[in-house]
């Protein structure tokens, strides 16, 4: 295992822990394969949701913005997203 130091220069399997003989190294491409799927899909969300007409945001249980897509900002009188969280 890496020490903390030496992560930065770590590569993937290093740091999840696919030795050379690891058994789990058989599902890395598969694992690999997955989280690109996944990337993809982030991408298509977070292209609607910042592209949408309509205002879209998220709250905490105190009512507060979490996150909010730029047509909410402009609802709300705001330039810019960032302002309303």
């Amino acid at each position: 295992m890496k020490k903390p130091s030496d992560r930065n220069n770590a590569t993937f399997e290093d740091l999840i822990g696919l030795g050379d003989h690891s058994a789990r190294k058989n599902y890395y491409p598969e694992l690999t394969q997955k989280l690109d799927e996944l990337d993809v899909e982030r991408n298509r969300y977070k292209w609607l949701f910042d592209n949408a007409l309509h205002g879209i945001f998220q709250a905490d249980l105190s009512g507060r913005f979490r996150t909010a897509n730029p047509a909410m900002a402009s609802l709300c009188g705001y330039s810019s997203a960032g302002d309303l969280v």
